[in-house]
């Protein structure tokens, strides 16, 4: 089901893009989907392996393979704009929710507090 819905979704944004008009949140949506599925196919391939997916033979490439995919899968939530972040975005445009409120704005950086 899921993987229908991302290729729905990515067929939208595609046919959008041929008639030439200008990109929706198709995008945001979509690696929000795409990260958060790809974490939970890897997550069901690690847990379905067992002990094997966390200590394997050398030539055993297929779980090498699976580990790197499970640690790329979380990786891809950060890179390119946080998972939260992306969300934020959505709520304030396509929801139209408001923006967080920014309690250091037209402070310089320096003058602004840090942890």
């Amino acid at each position: 089901m899921e993987s229908e819905v991302k290729e729905i979704t990515t067929f939208r944004a595609n046919a959008t893009r041929m008639r030439g008009a200008q990109p929706g949140p198709e995008g945001a949506v979509n690696k929000v989907f795409n990260a958060e599925f790809n974490q939970r196919k890897s997550t069901f391939a690690i847990d379905a392996n067992g002990m094997s997916a966390v200590a394997w033979l050398p030539d055993d490439k297929a779980a090498g393979a699976r580990a790197q995919t499970f640690l790329r899968a979380r990786a891809a939530t950060i890179e390119g704009g946080t998972s939260e972040v992306l969300r934020s975005q959505m709520a304030e445009r396509i929801l139209g929710l408001p923006r967080d409120t920014d309690m250091d704005k037209g402070i310089p950086w320096a003058q602004t507090k840090h942890n």
